[in-house]
């Protein structure tokens, strides 16, 4: 299988955690998704508004699936972004614990799988041809 469908197919299958996140923050909200009797609207508004970003990040990444070898640079960006949320995550998970299990996975995700796709992809998609697009 070329490299470049390898890196399509990742990056395809990592564009379904925004996309799952951003289903349940606009549909649930914080306090249906926390199952919480009172929900703060300060902190559902700052949630959902977070969602809207998640939404521009997942159609970036899908954006990048179709032209992987132009798109370095944005999914560059990207896992600068997804790195940095994992940063606060880490923060968070130290400060008030982790819980659910999930959130340590996507943590390891984020600070140490993202930045070595990116690393393999910046090096390999350099030495890919381009490809007219069909």
């Amino acid at each position: 299988m070329p490299r470049r469908r390898v890196y399509q197919i990742v990056i395809g299958a990592l564009a379904v955690i925004p996309l799952l996140a951003i289903t349940q923050a606009f549909a649930l909200g914080t306090g249906r998704a926390l199952d919480e009797q009172v929900i703060d609207p300060g902190l559902d508004h700052q949630f959902r508004y977070l969602a809207g970003v998640y939404f521009a990040v997942f159609l970036l990444m899908c954006w990048s699936v179709r032209n992987i070898e132009r798109a370095r640079t944005a999914l560059t960006f990207v896992a600068l972004a997804v790195f940095s949320g994992g940063l606060g995550r880490g923060v968070a998970i130290v400060d008030v614990g982790a819980e659910p299990t999930i959130s340590v996975v996507l943590f390891v995700l984020e600070v140490l799988a993202v930045p070595l796709i990116i690393v393999a992809y910046r090096r390999d998609v350099a030495r890919v041809p381009a490809v007219a697009a069909s």
